[in-house]
């Protein structure tokens, strides 16, 4: 499976450092909020670089401040899912204080499974074969969703996200779900 975590920027409590994005087959990344709006409905995903060369342009935002360099266009757009549907799932992590004190914590999220098609899969294999060591930049419309580390080549066709405290899961599945193929 792929593990999407949330990357601090300050120390937190182990609890919400192990809060992750489920991809099957083994990411390590870092989530934030969207807002969902715009007429461009589509999932980008973008390599990112940490070098500036030609044709990359630097990605900065609020929540992705300066992670890297990508290009106008995405590697992969993916206009059309099988499936979306939601699942609760459960973290259960261990707090350690200073004086050596634990506290376990029990978290219970909701997380979105998003099934690619086949021949999406089979790009995101691919890209992801290409472009271990680096982050991948997945962007709803022009909104970022997450940024995962690259560990290796995906093999899933789905994915799982698992979001933070205060979003709404509901209003990011019915976005996803104008993508889906008609039946």
């Amino acid at each position: 499976m792929l593990s999407l975590m949330t990357n601090p920027t300050k120390v937190y409590p182990l609890s919400s450092v192990t809060r992750s994005l489920l991809w099957t087959a083994g990411l390590a990344v870092g989530i934030a909020w969207i807002s969902l709006a715009g007429p461009d409905r589509r999932l980008g995903l973008y390599v990112v670089h940490e070098e500036m060369k030609a044709g990359l342009r630097l990605f900065d935002t609020v929540r992705f401040s300066k992670i890297g360099y990508i290009a106008d266009q995405p590697e992969i757009t993916i206009t059309k899912l099988i499936s979306v549907r939601d699942e609760t799932v459960e973290e259960r992590s261990t707090m350690v204080r200073k004086d050596g004190s634990r506290d376990e914590i029990t978290d219970v999220k909701t997380s979105l499974v998003i099934q690619l098609g086949p021949e999406d899969a089979v790009r995101l294999q691919t890209l992801t074969a290409e472009n271990a060591g680096r982050r991948l930049l997945l962007m709803l419309g022009d909104e970022p969703l997450f940024a995962p580390k690259i560990h290796g080549e995906v093999e899933a066709a789905s994915l799982r996200i698992t979001l933070p405290e205060g979003v709404s899961a509901e209003s990011i599945k019915r976005e996803l779900e104008k993508l889906i193929y008609p039946k």
